[in-house]
């Protein structure tokens, strides 16, 4: 058997470390996006209000875990936030005899959170004639 030629296997060994190196780019590329997709980004989020609680929506609120509020206007809570926060329902502070909080969620652009409140609650039925809505 013939041995082969030093430029054949100094071609192979540039070929070789050719392809490694082209591997670990495309490797070291794809964690970079990945990182860069993981980032928090400023987000504009508008909330639904789904009221079964009988109230106006003036007593509630929109609270995101970095501490931004927002009140609802006709059903509406338009909130600026980061896409990695999370968002709950909220007595507004307009009536301190009032408290309600919702179970936090994972925050989306478009989003309803429903104000469940409980019939039991003889605290909430003393209010309730005072957070009608007005006719």
């Amino acid at each position: 058997m013939a041995k082969p030629a030093p430029e054949d296997s100094q071609w192979r060994s540039l070929l070789v470390t050719l392809l490694v190196f082209m591997s670990m780019s495309a490797a070291g590329v794809f964690a970079f996006i990945q990182w860069q997709d993981a980032r928090p980004k400023p987000l504009k989020v508008s909330v639904q209000l789904d009221n079964r609680c009988a109230l106006i929506d003036d007593a509630f609120v929109v609270v995101s875990s970095d501490g931004s509020t927002a009140e609802f206007v006709k059903g509406v809570a338009k909130l600026s936030t980061t896409s990695d926060q999370r968002v709950s329902l909220k007595s507004s502070p307009k009536y301190p005899g009032f408290a309600f909080e919702s179970p936090p969620v994972k925050v989306q652009p478009q989003m309803t959170l429903a104000a469940e409140c409980s019939s039991t609650d003889s605290k909430l039925e003393s209010l309730r004639d005072q957070f009608q809505p007005k006719k």
